[in-house]
């Protein structure tokens, strides 16, 4: 098994533990959610699925992406090519989501409460109690953010400025052959 094969079975492991631990935390804390909040929890609950799915996608998004563009005709390495790009951009944009659960994790911890609103779009902060229970939650989120940028951003990042370096090398070649002629 290769190095980004592990990262990415890594990642998602992690996203799938971590992220029914942080569930499992939230609604089973005494005041962390109150009564009269029982719509949200249900909604959190078919959340559930989707976290399932997603850690499923990342651990090996690759390889189903690329079964099925090879099933319509796709030659090999075009559609392993493919899989890793939508293993990458999926794992990418998920990070960026949990990067602001990780903020308003932290938030919360220290007494903060984000509220985001769809219509019109605005987002508040408001004092609220400190939650400490949130110190556990923002962890594992940083656990989980770990991995992720470790699996995705980190090689697409080297990636680019190897690239800008090859550039920038280039250019400097045919500087130096233009000031010889």
């Amino acid at each position: 098994m290769g190095d980004r094969v592990q990262r990415y079975h890594f990642a998602g492991m992690t996203y799938l533990v971590g992220a029914v631990l942080v569930l499992l935390i939230t609604l089973s804390t005494p005041g962390l959610v109150t009564p009269s909040r029982y719509a949200a929890i249900a909604q959190v609950v078919f959340g559930v699925p989707f976290i399932v799915l997603f850690a499923w996608l990342m651990y090996g998004g690759d390889r189903v992406v690329a079964r099925i563009l090879r099933r319509r005709g796709w030659p090999e390495t075009r559609a392993r090519r493919w899989g890793e790009r939508f293993q990458d951009g999926l794992t990418m944009i998920l990070s960026v989501s949990s990067l602001g659960r990780l903020f308003v994790f932290a938030l919360s911890t220290i007494g903060y409460n984000v509220e985001a609103q769809y219509i019109p779009p605005a987002v508040s902060i408001h004092p609220t109690a400190p939650q400490p229970l949130f110190a556990l939650n923002s962890a594992i989120m940083l656990a989980i953010l770990w991995t992720m940028i470790r699996a995705s951003w980190w090689p697409f990042l080297q990636r680019h400025v190897q690239f800008g370096q090859a550039v920038a090398d280039q250019k400097r070649r045919a500087s130096v052959k233009r000031d010889l002629s």
